[in-house]
């Protein structure tokens, strides 16, 4: 059919249309080469507690030819962005406290003119009217940031050129220099001889059970905030916090602590780096890697022992039947060094040169107990026990005793052998002569005129006025006011196992003799002061030294630890990670 049938039979006019491209006839081949910074192998994100810009990185990109000639392409602007920047909240792990803000923790900065920045510093687009090459800077606002620095090189012909870091096929850079899977700078794991995941934390120190420290590799790295200065973590040591709310009185108790346990000890914190209430040492975190809330601990001192227990000082713990840790340690107390009513400020049977240490060494003790370190057993009482002389009128043995009621005799001896009761017949005599001085002719009188009024046979306790004045002196002055009061040590106690680990107890009087009772009567023996020892070491095994040594003369005083008691440096974890175990 011809062309001018198909018009006439349609009446419609055919037109095409018709698009051209033009293209040299070789187009270059161009790369954008991403400088690596000369301190891009060391260098990692810093800043202050105030947020402060950090020391920033300055990155080069530029635009070459496959063969290293000039381009011959014109570049109308270089975009720089970063992506994927983290936001943790804060500067670092526990500042400031319960931080929530969304800030990134990388910015964008550029000298120079024609740049338009946006996305919260996070892009940069950049007009170029010459040239090839572009710089910017990289500012840290947290010491745990990370980013992934892109950047593309917009040309007139249309086309757009992604950098990829010089010598690799890897597009942008990743900021600071770290391992695809990580948050860490590579320098600081170098300098740290440390790798591996961002969330280990497998710290060991040789005799404890128990590995790490609750805070993960990437959380040492961030670290902490200490007394207003910036705080890295030791990811070889493990680290434990202490707010110390007593001040320099402490100091040396909080030292002995890390001495002993080998703790990396952090104790200058202020009230706004850890929250007496909450605790919490890792509280700031949004993606870096954590395992779950690890806390410190407070100590302070309290103005009354009623909230304290007997001794003085306390560690209170939020769950029962557990060892300690420093997420359920509610907080520890003691009464002031120079308070009267403490025990520390009592000699006990300790030498002179170390009644000094005994408030430092509480400190200590109680630190462990939050860390998971218990007694050395349990089952220690109290004694109380009165004189009875011979002039007693319900003395039925004929010789002077101690007893824990007038007609229930103890057989007390001092170590070496000797008769408590005898040894101390000056001194009763001593104090009978003043009770006599203040009592006796009013008893007498008293006696007289009971006797009187009720016949002498009415009672034969009272059948003269002497014996009714006897009767008062002895059983209300002499029993009650001339008497011994202590702690008894029993043998696998709270004072048994080794005599320098300082969380044996020393506050002992008496301890149970093995020999069997004479006259029908238990037997102890009386600690005579200047013989117990304040420990200021940590034990690694149960057995029984010094005091307690199977050669102690005239027997072992408390014997060895049983059970899982003792070994205390084996107990130490301050890994809130790590289930305490079960105590009694």
């Amino acid at each position: 059919m011809r062309d001018d049938d198909v018009s006439s039979r349609h009446s419609v006019p055919l037109t095409w249309e018709y698009s051209i491209y033009l293209e040299p006839a070789s187009m270059e081949e161009l790369r954008l080469e991403i400088d690596e910074p000369a301190e891009y192998a060391t260098w990692r994100p810093e800043t202050t507690p105030q947020r402060d810009a950090g020391a920033s990185m300055e990155v080069t990109a530029r635009l070459v030819t496959a063969s290293g000639d000039k381009p011959k392409a014109r570049v109308e602007s270089f975009e720089w962005e970063l992506q994927d920047t983290s936001k943790e909240p804060g500067v670092a792990l526990n500042f400031p406290l319960d931080a929530k803000d969304t800030k990134f923790d990388l910015e964008l900065d550029a000298n120079g003119p024609y740049f338009v920045l946006s996305k919260k510093n996070q892009k940069i687009e950049r007009a170029v009217r010459d040239g090839f090459t572009d710089k910017v800077k990289v500012v840290p606002y947290d010491w745990g940031g990370w980013s992934t620095l892109q950047v593309t090189a917009v040309l007139a012909d249309g086309r757009r050129v992604s950098g990829k870091l010089k010598g690799t096929k890897e597009y942008g850079l990743r900021i600071p220099k770290r391992d695809k899977n990580s948050h860490i700078a590579d320098g600081w794991k170098k300098k740290n001889d440390v790798s591996g995941d961002d969330k280990v934390d497998d710290e060991k120190i040789a005799g404890q059970k128990d590995d790490g420290d609750g805070f993960t590799l990437y959380e040492e790295y961030r670290g902490w905030v200490e007394d207003g200065k910036h705080l890295e973590g030791d990811p070889k040591a493990k680290d434990f916090f202490v707010l110390n709310l007593i001040g320099a009185d402490a100091e040396p108790g909080i030292d002995l602590f890390a001495s002993v346990s080998q703790l990396a000890v952090h104790s200058k914190l202020k009230p706004d780096e850890m929250s007496e209430e909450k605790r919490l040492m890792n509280g700031n975190h949004r993606e870096g890697g954590r395992n779950k809330d690890q806390h410190g601990v407070w100590v302070k001192t309290f103005g009354s022992k009623s909230d304290l227990g007997d001794d003085g000082a306390m560690t209170t713990m939020n769950e029962k039947g557990v060892a300690g840790r420093p997420g359920i340690t509610k907080g520890i107390g003691i009464l002031a060094r120079d308070n009267t009513e403490s025990a520390f400020n009592k000699p006990f049977n300790l030498t002179a040169g170390d009644e000094i240490f005994a408030f430092d060494r509480a400190i200590a003790h109680e630190l462990l107990h939050s860390v998971g370190v218990e007694h050395h057993g349990s089952g220690d009482y109290r004694m109380i026990v009165g004189y009875a002389s011979t002039r007693n009128p319900l003395n039925k043995i004929g010789r002077p005793y101690y007893g824990t009621e007038l007609e229930k005799p103890i057989d007390l001896r001092t170590e070496a052998g000797e008769d408590v009761a005898q040894r101390d017949i000056p001194e009763y005599e001593k104090f009978r002569k003043f009770t006599d001085m203040i009592m006796l002719d009013r008893c007498l009188k008293e006696g007289a005129e009971y006797i009187k009024r009720n016949g002498a046979g009415y009672n034969p306790l009272f059948s003269t006025p002497e014996k009714y004045a006897d009767f008062q002196i002895e059983l209300l002055l002499v029993f009650c006011f001339m008497h011994l009061n202590g702690n008894v040590g029993v043998e696998h106690g709270e004072h048994s196992g080794a005599e320098d680990c300082l969380m044996r107890y020393y506050f002992a009087k008496f301890y149970e003799s093995k020999l069997p009772p004479a006259m029908g009567n238990k037997m102890y023996y009386l600690i005579e002061p200047g013989t117990e020892h304040i420990g200021m070491e940590i034990c690694h095994d149960g057995k029984g030294t010094g005091v307690n040594d199977a050669g102690h003369k005239p027997q072992s005083r408390y014997g060895d630890t049983t059970g899982d008691a003792g070994n205390c440096f084996e107990q130490i974890c301050p890994n809130d990670a790590i289930p305490p175990r079960k105590v009694k």
